[in-house]
């Protein structure tokens, strides 16, 4: 056996018995102290603030782990606005949990939340969730302003080596239905995520806000929501020593090839 085969086999030995990396990402979100207020920009026409929404809450949680052929756990729930709801998803190395929290959404200092949180560990493996406090059509009185605001809380995002991804945000959305043009829409978002090359990118405020005007004698309808969403995935990711060993084997090859280039010239 000549000194090429020798030293590929000796390379290919060295990378065989290096470890992949445990890949491992844990990403969570949560909003609190949701609230809605309404102000009535024209007291005097006689039509009270008012505002009504079609539907509530509803959580959902997923894991999926691709050393297993075709598996992923989901579960979800839906309930009023403002109920407390939990749900949560375990499948092999990936694991999720969504909650919506009890509050009063009219109420300072007393309003519901929302809290996501995904982690996933080994390669490829992926887990999302979303604590979703309203996802909802409504009808907004005439000549009355909505305000949705929340506080920020944790955003948190980790990984452990290049290749993996993680994402948190809370955000709040207000959107008319109308589409016409005086059609209106405002939202606020904070989030944290790490990119697979290691980028970081956030927005961070402390609190956000969403808001909505009719200024129209008509009532207008629209859609609304507030949610605190996590994700987080990994893929198969040498250590970085592996990199290294492999430098060395091709180190270990260049002498055999220039023998044997020296060897063919004579």
């Amino acid at each position: 056996m000549n000194d090429i085969t020798w030293a590929a086999l000796a390379a290919a030995g060295l990378l065989a018995v290096v470890p992949q990396a445990q890949a491992t990402v844990t990403t969570s979100a949560t909003l609190t102290n949701f609230q809605y207020q309404l102000f009535d920009l024209d007291p005097g026409d006689g039509i009270p603030a008012s505002v009504s929404f079609d539907s509530g809450a509803f959580v959902q949680a997923q894991a999926r782990d691709i050393a297993i052929p075709g598996s992923s756990q989901f579960q979800s729930a839906s309930g009023a606005f403002g109920e407390a709801l939990s749900v949560s998803a375990l499948q092999g190395l990936s694991n999720s949990q969504a909650q919506t929290f009890a509050g009063n959404p009219t109420s300072a200092g007393a309003g519901p939340g929302g809290f996501a949180s995904a982690s996933t560990a080994g390669a490829g493996n992926d887990a999302y969730a979303s604590g979703t406090l309203l996802n909802s059509g409504f009808t907004l009185s005439p000549r009355t302003l909505l305000v949705f605001t929340a506080s920020v809380g944790n955003l948190s995002v980790n990984t452990s080596v290049l290749g993996e991804y993680s994402y948190a945000s809370v955000s709040l959305g207000i959107y008319d239905s109308s589409n016409g043009p005086t059609s209106q829409q405002s939202y606020g978002q904070a989030y944290a995520s790490i990119q697979s090359d290691g980028s970081t990118y956030s927005s961070l405020p402390g609190s956000i806000t969403a808001s909505f005007t009719n200024l129209s004698g008509l009532s207008v309808s629209g859609f609304a929501y507030a949610q605190a969403y996590a994700y987080a995935s990994t893929t198969a990711v040498p250590e970085p020593q592996t990199y290294g060993l492999m430098l060395l084997g091709l180190m270990a090859l260049a002498p055999a090839i220039r023998r044997r280039r020296q060897g063919l010239g004579d």
